[in-house]
């Protein structure tokens, strides 16, 4: 990729400049998936398919360094009805519940973190992916300014470095099929703004770990 890209988005090392590039667009390796995967986008909103989600998992390279990542990218409608006007638009609290399905489904436990200061993207919608108290992502929406350079809507990434994840693993743990009837509760609370609902899931979870199996 280009020099700018490396250094539009979050960095995890020195670069790794290409010998005899093809091009000054092609002489750098990448250091994040998101660069290539919001081009895509932006090549089918040239021809006329606004609603594009994508996902890549491939490697990314630094000095001394190479890791496997997984990134999203996400633009427009997810769930376009046509006539029935429910549509449901891509946002930040859409690709945070995806997150969670892959942490079910992998048997993970992630929590995000708000961090305004994450290259690349929009401060107040963007924050750390945490995993056993360690980063090992970034989640938001794209910063104006690079959207505009492709000329996109909001768009909404994330991106995992599966090296950390996959390696620490939380083991599997099996127990008797209890003999009384599960509880489910759905309850409200009204909290202040400055209060973080992630911040406010743990603290849940911390609280109640005997008896809480799930916080959604």
């Amino acid at each position: 990729i280009s020099q700018e890209e490396v250094l539009s988005f979050p960095k995890y090392g020195n670069q790794i400049s290409v010998l005899t590039p093809m091009s000054e667009q092609r002489g750098v390796l990448r250091q994040s998936l998101i660069p290539g995967l919001l081009k895509n986008i932006n090549y089918h909103i040239n021809r006329q398919m606004e609603n594009t989600h994508f996902f890549e998992i491939g490697h990314v390279f630094y000095e001394g360094k190479e890791s496997n990542h997984l990134a999203i990218a996400m633009h427009g409608k997810f769930y376009d009805t046509l006539w029935q006007k429910n549509d449901i638009n891509v946002d930040f609290y859409l690709l945070a519940g995806m997150l969670d399905k892959l942490a079910d489904t992998l048997n993970l436990d992630f929590s995000i973190i708000k961090n305004d200061n994450i290259d690349g993207l929009h401060p107040g919608v963007s924050g750390n992916i945490m995993f056993k108290n360690e980063v090992c992502g970034f989640i938001g929406r794209v910063h104006p300014k690079e959207e505009k350079k492709l000329d996109l809507n909001a768009t909404f990434v994330l991106e995992l470095n599966l090296d950390k994840i996959l390696g620490n693993k939380n083991s599997l743990n099996y127990e008797p099929i209890t003999k009384y009837p599960s509880v489910t509760r759905d309850i409200s609370f009204v909290i202040e703004e400055k209060y973080a609902m992630g911040d406010v899931i743990n603290l849940i979870k911390q609280t109640g770990r005997k008896i809480i199996t799930n916080v959604v």
